[in-house]
């Protein structure tokens, strides 16, 4: 699907961003900045957006795993309820401790999708 390898491809984009930086836009470059580049600077906002693709490359794995285990073994994501179970559960585990865990609007509709899966009763 076409749509699918566009969207994969503009994700890795934005994290080769992160994993080959341009020197010329980090923080060494700017005024009152350590001057080695080994310095590193605690930035929250970095820190959200890197998470954000993170979590965003982490659900593209996921639904083309899903995907590949439906089309080559209908039902059997139902049975993954263990496998998918902590990323499934990680809306309620943000409610119950003061802490952002889901960064990601990919995140939260995969766990939309998925939250009500179950194992398959004989």
């Amino acid at each position: 699907n076409t749509k699918f390898k566009n969207k994969i491809i503009k994700k890795f984009g934005v994290l080769n961003r992160y994993l080959h930086p341009d020197f010329t836009r980090m923080d060494i470059y700017r005024a009152n900045c350590a001057s080695c580049p080994a310095t590193v600077k605690y930035d929250e906002n970095e820190y959200r957006k890197a998470i954000k693709i993170f979590q965003d490359i982490g659900v593209l794995i996921l639904d083309v795993l899903c995907q590949y285990i439906e089309y080559h073994l209908p039902g059997k994501v139902k049975e993954m309820e263990n496998e998918l179970g902590y990323v499934i559960t990680m809306k309620d585990l943000e409610k119950k401790i003061p802490h952002k865990l889901i960064y990601s609007d990919d995140l939260s509709r995969f766990i939309s999708l998925y939250k009500n899966i179950s194992p398959s009763t004989p």
